[in-house]
């Protein structure tokens, strides 16, 4: 082994997370002929490919079908479109119609096994989802307890 790749902290051997982040690039790059173009033309530095994660090297028409998924799931968490009143508000302002006339309502996330198992709070995350009443345009906040 060369002492050049000693210094970049190779030590002979890689471990699974390291050989699983390496089939998954090279399967990425097989099947993402976009992608494949722009790391060839030089748009997409090695640096930057290596830290991308599984939806940055997704296919175009993958990331369109994980967009339509967030938004179903968003729209099952959300019962404003059934009836249900939410908090009127002017603190949010719509990206998509610039309005600030919101509805929202608060969501209450938690990793149920952990706090089931150790009886505590510390996996609950606060979130709201908000509609413009404008448009209809959904998006969800994260809050910071």
């Amino acid at each position: 082994m060369s002492q050049q790749g000693r210094g970049l902290g190779w030590t002979g051997s890689a471990g699974p997370d390291y050989k699983g982040a390496a089939r998954l690039l090279v399967a990425s790059l097989k099947r993402n002929a976009d992608l494949r173009g722009r790391v060839l033309s030089g748009a997409v530095r090695p640096a930057a490919l290596v830290s991308m994660d599984s939806r940055q090297l997704a296919t175009t028409q993958q990331q369109e079908e994980f967009a339509q998924l967030e938004d179903k799931a968003m729209q099952r968490v959300t019962v404003l479109g059934s009836g249900a009143s939410g908090t009127l508000t002017t603190e949010y302002a719509c990206k998509k119609c610039g309005g600030n006339s919101c509805n929202y309502l608060e969501s209450g996330r938690r990793d149920i096994g952990k706090s089931e198992t150790w009886g505590s709070k510390e996996g609950a995350t606060t979130s709201r989802v908000v509609t413009c009443l404008g448009c209809g345009n959904r998006w969800e906040v994260g809050l910071f307890e």
